[in-house]
């Protein structure tokens, strides 16, 4: 993680604004960030709509007021890597990538990964083949349906790769208390420890640690097999 990266990651946990960008999935999820509780502002983009749950809709990325602190992508694998470059080049903060479709499905779609990751840049990017992230402490919530947890000030710090295991959390009857949730998915740019050292500053409770870490600092990877994707690789505009 660059610098850069790491300022960029910060402006996902206090986002003064949040862009959605995508069909239904989007829609549910800048509906979902507003009654959740989130006041500052949001944003969609599609370029066949004129509001997204809600909320004003762009055509384009470029057609933003401003540079999104953090943005949720749930487009059609096809305009991921051109979606994400745009976002790049305008200065956006976060990119949390919900559209799947890449390395997780072979080698075609690991050719398309690295393109994706090459216009990610600069950008703290999450993903992609991830749900999201759940943001309890500014109630800034990039996740494509509902889930359950409340706000708060302080409370557990919790990343994984699987997204499923993150909604499964929030519907605990056991009180604990999430701050953060971030389902990484594929882990193209940014890293589960990346995640966690942003995490260590903020009000977390608890944190989690590798335990053990490869000599570039990083966990080492463990062999994995092609899997099929869920939630669906390709969303669509609608």
């Amino acid at each position: 993680m660059t610098p850069k990266q790491r300022r960029n990651l910060e402006r996902l946990f206090k986002p003064r604004h949040i862009a959605f960008i995508g069909g239904a999935s989007a829609a549910h999820g800048a509906a979902q960030c507003r009654r959740s509780g989130f006041t500052g502002t949001i944003w969609g983009v599609n370029p066949k709509r004129d509001e997204l749950g809600g909320e004003p809709c762009f055509p384009t990325v470029a057609d933003l007021p401003e540079a999104p602190d953090a943005t949720f992508l749930a487009v059609p694998r096809d305009y991921a890597v051109e979606t994400v470059a745009a976002l790049s080049a305008k200065g956006a903060g976060a990119v949390v990538s919900y559209t799947a479709g890449f390395g997780e499905t072979g080698d075609e779609g690991a050719e398309v990964e690295a393109r994706l990751i090459e216009a990610a840049g600069e950008t703290a990017f999450i993903g992609p083949n991830c749900l999201g992230v759940l943001n309890y402490i500014a109630s800034a919530h990039l996740w494509p349906f509902d889930h359950g947890g409340r706000p708060v000030e302080r409370g557990i710090g919790f990343v994984s790769q699987s997204g499923m295991l993150c909604t499964n959390l929030t519907m605990n009857r056991r009180h604990a208390d999430f701050a953060y949730l971030v389902s990484i998915g594929n882990q193209s740019v940014l890293q589960i420890e990346d995640i966690i050292d942003v995490h260590d500053r903020r009000r977390c409770g608890h944190r989690h640690r590798p335990l053990h870490r490869g000599p570039q600092g990083r966990a080492p990877a463990l062999p994995r097999s092609p899997l099929v994707p869920w939630p669906p690789a390709n969303p669509s505009w609608r």
